[in-house]
């Protein structure tokens, strides 16, 4: 099974997600503007951003992202999920 590679920024570490590890990244990439909106299919959610200055979108499903990318009450899952609609945003710009 594959897990996806995600880089975090503040602890410049590798952090686990699934059964892969990424310990060192060269670049940084500027995220703007992120945007989740719902898709006429059940469940699946497309989040738009700009990376780069390029304009990315890409399908999530996961809903957890979609009710907290905005909600200011819990920060901490608010973080989460806008780590999460980063890590689909830069991991769809590098296979554009």
């Amino acid at each position: 099974m594959y897990g996806f590679l995600y880089y975090n920024r503040i602890t410049k570490r590798g952090v686990r997600l699934g059964n892969a590890q990424l310990t060192q990244k060269q670049i940084i990439m500027k995220i703007t503007e992120i945007t989740i909106k719902r898709t006429s299919s059940y469940g699946h959610y497309r989040v738009t951003g700009e990376v780069e200055g390029t304009e990315v979108s890409c399908i999530t499903t996961n809903s957890e992202a979609f009710d907290y990318l905005n909600d200011y009450d819990d920060a901490e899952k608010q973080a989460a999920a806008q780590a999460h609609c980063e890590m689909i945003l830069e991991l769809t710009y590098e296979n554009l």
